[in-house]
């Protein structure tokens, strides 16, 4: 099995430790802030676990390979991100799992992670059958 790429989740730590709730505390956990080894063993253990797909489409992080392009300015959709399953909770190992750019995105603070497994199936399906 492939392993995620180093640098790549990198930059997905980097992106998630700088997030804060609106008291303007921080929302990654402190295992997470204080050690990125930490963060990327969880991130190697997930990928794994989830067959390196979207825990919510199956699809794969790199959105080229199905959607036939990278977002934000090729800065977004490489790889899988972090997303808390309760967005009000911090970001931590219980609390998230990993999900791809399109997903993320639409998901954001909305959905619970049960209504959004629903939504990712119907666009997982749809995307596969697509041709672009």
């Amino acid at each position: 099995m492939e392993e995620p790429d180093r640098k790549q989740v990198y930059s997905v730590y980097r992106r998630m430790k700088g997030k804060k709730n609106e008291n303007g505390e921080n929302l990654c956990c402190d295992a997470w802030l204080e050690d990125w080894n930490k963060f990327y063993t969880w991130y190697k253990n997930q990928f794994r676990k989830q067959k390196q797909s979207c825990a919510y489409c199956h699809l794969p992080g790199n959105t080229k390979t199905y959607y036939g392009q990278h977002f934000r300015k090729e800065h977004r959709g490489i790889n899988l991100e972090v997303d808390r399953k309760n967005p009000k909770g911090k970001y931590e190992p219980r609390n998230c799992v990993l999900a791809c750019y399109p997903c993320n995105n639409a998901k954001s603070d909305v959905f619970s992670h049960n209504e959004f497994s629903m939504i990712g199936e119907v666009i997982g399906r749809v995307i596969k059958q697509r041709a672009f």
